[in-house]
């Protein structure tokens, strides 16, 4: 039996409903793959005694809906926009630290 002929008696035994959740799948493969691929390397990170900090950005979120919103810069987006003119590893390590800092994974002094 052909590939086609296959996918025709399949068509017929699934209900509408069932092909979209297949093809919703089928098109989520790739990103299932990443988490998995993913889960695998954060669990070597934690067994290493490595810790993994998931959160919104600190230069984002919030600040950036309101520019968008409303057209005009919050205090945030300001302070990204300058520490971006020293470079844009500056910014996101500045960024880092302040999330780390801020949910408590490493401390404020």
């Amino acid at each position: 039996m052909s590939a086609s002929e296959q996918l025709r008696r399949l068509h017929t035994a699934l209900s509408p409903d069932t092909i979209q959740d297949v093809c919703r799948l089928v098109d989520a493969l790739p990103e299932i793959a990443a988490l998995v691929e993913w889960a695998e390397e954060r669990a070597a990170i934690e067994e290493a005694g490595g810790r993994i900090l998931t959160c919104a950005h600190a230069f984002g979120g919030v600040g950036r809906a309101i520019r968008r919103k409303l057209g005009t810069y919050q205090v945030d987006e300001v302070m990204a926009f300058t520490l971006r003119l020293l470079c844009d590893g500056v910014k996101v390590a500045c960024e880092i630290t302040m999330m780390a800092t801020e949910t408590g994974l490493i401390p404020a002094r």
